[in-house]
């Protein structure tokens, strides 16, 4: 898990901190305790992501259904990242 606040301070998009190889259920008092503790690297998120988007393509309809005025994954802003975008 990456957190949020490091994804903040890394310009990760947001699609990418809450997609599903990024997120799972804590109790609260865990979550808090963590702060900004990433229990993997950004390098390994990537990964998780790519991984995840090539098995699961309609992630990007979602992401387009759900935030259609945040497009800002869509327009390059980790191309150099040689994440998966779809444009």
């Amino acid at each position: 898990m990456y957190s949020v606040r490091k994804g903040f301070e890394n310009d990760v998009p947001a699609s990418i901190i809450g997609s599903p190889p990024n997120i799972r259920v804590v109790p609260s008092d865990q979550n808090l305790a963590k702060k900004d503790k990433c229990a993997c690297s950004l390098g390994e998120l990537k990964e998780a992501y790519c991984s995840f988007v090539q098995v699961h393509p309609e992630w990007f309809d979602l992401l387009k259904k759900s935030d259609e005025e945040d497009a800002t994954y869509f327009s390059g802003v980790l191309a150099d990242e040689d994440l998966p975008l779809q444009n």
